[in-house]
């Protein structure tokens, strides 16, 4: 279990994260979500000792990281893909981790097997895309069969099968009353993920519940309503008994950049009658199940750490298409024409392990050029190995 109190930690005159808290449960898988630079990165360094709070406790299992006499085989974390030495084998990075920390070399070629990347063991890591990096890194996180599991991003960089793999992983070892503490900026892979939430913006909890109750608040029926007139909208509909709106982020618009609201405790038909009483234009209104990525956004809208401007529509735009000239021969008969050659697969079977149940297990489709690599000591740059 994974237990964050009253955390603060300033950077300068930044406030990271302020007096967040929370608990991860052993048997669970707790999503951390919130936007980009909102605190998730910091919150679980502090946990992992590789940053002094400023104030508050980060427990796991009820002691401080840097009391733990086994770190490896109390908690695996996946920081930082990228920090193994790049003049390392895939296996010779994972043989130090389980030397250093008394763990079998049998062990080794359990998690390269469970990971996927036996065939790249003997290739150097800093020949490895993201991909293969956070494969190898959550290797070296599964070294010690720890109980508790610290995932910073994990998807970043895999393909879908690999997305599909660490999602599975995720529940496996939840399944197995282990904590699993996951962290991501993306609502939909997290809800298909985690039991519980934990939402932060910009360094403050904005919600902590389960995923059920989020999906639940937020899919209840409504009208969506895209309009120009956005505000004599509200003003319309302000005072009516037990009607409700919320207006989207300006991120979120319609095709032609109408503004959309979210409406209510009405019925679709008397709110179109209305607007027509009043000549209120509707660009688009029709009823919806409200998506848990869109009530997200209203949920964490404003605590981005980075801001974006609308896109332009279509009709602010100036530019006029060119009509394509007609090529004097057909490109495929051109002189010097670049011919791309057939993509022959090498990607061989994957072995595997008996005693990993099949939902836990990698696809029996190998990915080479997918495998990343983890440091198992205290690293300022990689995180807690």
């Amino acid at each position: 279990m994974i237990t964050i109190e009253h955390l603060t930690k300033i950077f300068g005159a930044k406030n990271a994260i302020d007096d967040v808290s929370f608990t991860a449960e052993d048997g669970k898988v707790t999503g951390f979500l919130g936007p980009n630079g909102a605190g998730k990165s910091t919150t679980m360094r502090a946990a992992l000792g590789l940053i002094r709070p400023t104030s508050g406790t980060a427990l796991i299992d009820g002691k401080p990281f840097r009391q733990m006499s086994s770190p490896m085989r109390e908690v695996g974390a996946v920081l930082n893909p990228r920090s193994a030495h790049k003049n390392r084998t895939a296996r010779a990075h994972l043989e130090a981790l389980a030397l250093s920390n008394g763990i079998s070399k049998h062990r080794v070629d359990e998690v390269m097997e469970l990971a996927g990347i036996t065939s790249v063991a003997k290739k150097k890591v800093g020949s490895f895309s993201l991909g293969m990096g956070q494969r190898l890194s959550i290797a070296a996180a599964l070294l010690g069969d720890p109980q508790n599991l610290l995932f910073d991003e994990p998807v970043n960089g895999l393909d879908p099968e690999g997305v599909l793999w660490v999602r599975q992983l995720c529940r496996f070892y939840a399944s197995q009353g282990k904590c699993v503490l996951l962290s991501s900026h993306l609502m939909s892979e997290v809800a298909q993920t985690a039991d519980n939430l934990v939402i932060i913006g910009k360094g403050h909890i904005l919600e902590r519940t389960t995923v059920t109750q989020f999906i639940s608040e937020h899919s209840s029926h409504a009208i969506r309503v895209a309009t120009p007139e956005v505000n004599r909208l509200q003003g319309l509909l302000q005072g009516q008994p037990g009607v409700a709106f919320q207006l989207l982020p300006s991120n979120v618009q319609d095709s032609s950049g109408a503004q959309i609201l979210r409406v209510t405790g009405m019925e679709l038909k008397q709110l179109a009658q209305m607007a027509a009483a009043q000549q209120i234009a509707l660009y688009e209104i029709h009823e919806e199940q409200a998506s848990l990525e869109e009530a997200y956004m209203a949920l964490t809208h404003g605590q981005e750490e980075y801001k974006t401007a609308p896109l332009p529509t279509p009709e602010s735009t100036h530019y006029q298409a060119q009509p394509v000239q007609p090529h004097s021969q057909p490109i495929s008969s051109a002189p010097n024409s670049y011919q791309q050659p057939p993509v022959q697969s090498q990607m061989p079977a994957m072995p595997i392990p008996q005693h990993i149940p099949p939902d836990a297990r990698p696809s029996t489709q190998q990915y080479p050029n997918e495998i990343g690599n983890q440091t198992g000591n205290q690293n300022e740059e990689g995180g807690a190995r």
